[in-house]
């Protein structure tokens, strides 16, 4: 079947990092967009075949709010991202309606230095959290589906050592995936955890010096499938594994 596809906004000023979600019938899309002052977050809702585009502006605050990651579960969407305050970057955390309305959003985090690449997953009564310190590595975090008893957790010591984490909850388990840039150029490591965040175990799955980016992951049955890029001399490469739990 061939690609069909269709643009979807006309408006002025740059959309950037979208990102989507199809459950049912129906597509969910999250990006950043520009408004003449701040970068303000959007949301839009989509027929599968892309028909009935309808996009609603979530945020219209001061500051820029970058990195958006969603959910949908149930009739709620579930938000993280990052928002600049104060001096650095912030995790925001908001859920709202399926259509965008009831939109309310959470200062969670207040500390220096900038937080960067929030994900989550909303499991059970519970989100699920994961971000990058600029100063210090991992965190991970949970709250109620509300946003209220956010809980963060230190998973790095320092300096700053892991970058771009994504995760997975399965069960009683978190699995991440995360760069490493302990040495000079980064490798690819996996981490698990309790549901809480403790015992949370880092192991290096690559040795090869060659820069890598961009890791995914994807727990299916007994199987961890990976995904990343990386450079060989000349050019980025795709790159894939798999692992058992």
């Amino acid at each position: 079947m061939p690609l069909i596809a269709t643009k979807q906004t006309t408006s002025l000023y740059n959309k950037y990092g979208a990102t989507l979600q199809a459950v049912g019938t129906i597509i969910y899309y999250v990006w950043r967009e520009y408004d003449g002052n701040y970068y303000q977050l959007w949301i839009a809702t989509s027929n599968l075949d892309g028909t009935d585009f309808t996009a609603t502006k979530l945020t219209t605050s001061a500051y820029d709010k970058t990195q958006p990651a969603f959910h949908v579960v149930g009739d709620t969407i579930y938000y993280v991202w990052r928002e600049y305050y104060g001096g650095y970057y912030q995790i925001w955390t908001a859920y709202s309606a399926l259509n965008g309305s009831g939109f309310t959003s959470t200062k969670q985090t207040t500390s220096n230095y900038d937080k960067d690449a929030p994900q989550l997953q909303v499991a059970g009564g519970t989100i699920y959290y994961v971000w990058y310190h600029s100063q210090v590595g991992l965190w991970t975090a949970t709250s109620n589906l509300d946003g209220t008893a956010f809980t963060p957790t230190q998973q790095s010591s320092g300096p700053p050592a892991e970058t771009y984490p994504q995760l997975q909850v399965v069960d009683t388990t978190i699995y991440y995936i995360f760069l490493s840039t302990l040495t000079t150029k980064p490798l690819i490591c996996t981490a698990t955890s309790n549901l809480d965040g403790t015992a949370f175990t880092r192991t290096e799955q690559t040795t090869a010096e060659y820069l890598k980016t961009s890791p995914g992951l994807h727990v299916v049955g007994t199987t961890i499938y990976y995904v990343w890029r990386e450079f060989d001399g000349t050019h980025y490469q795709i790159w894939a594994a798999t692992s058992n739990l």
